[in-house]
């Protein structure tokens, strides 16, 4: 099984569709999430992938930060951020 890592996936799209999209791409691979902030634990090919779909959206004006974590990140949630409301999930 391919090593996975966490990453802390941020986006700020000015296109309400594009947005949109960005937003369901990400969410397949969330295991938290905060407004346009997103807790993806990955796999290299995933990261790439998903990487790749994001960017297609952007328009010059738009921004994408992706920050990798490693792979013994432990979340902290603090204020009214809550953890993904999936306790198990599973990506094929």
């Amino acid at each position: 099984m391919p090593a996975r890592s966490h990453y802390l996936i941020c986006y700020d799209i000015s296109s309400n569709n594009n947005r949109h999209r960005a937003y369901h791409h990400l969410q397949a691979y969330a295991v938290g999430k905060q407004k346009s902030g997103f807790l993806c634990w990955l796999t290299s090919a995933e990261r790439q992938k998903l990487q790749q779909q994001l960017l297609a959206l952007l328009k010059p004006e738009d921004a994408l930060l992706i920050v990798g974590l490693g792979n013994r990140y432990e979340a902290q949630y603090h204020g009214q951020a809550q953890p993904s409301e999936y306790p198990v999930f599973i990506i094929s």
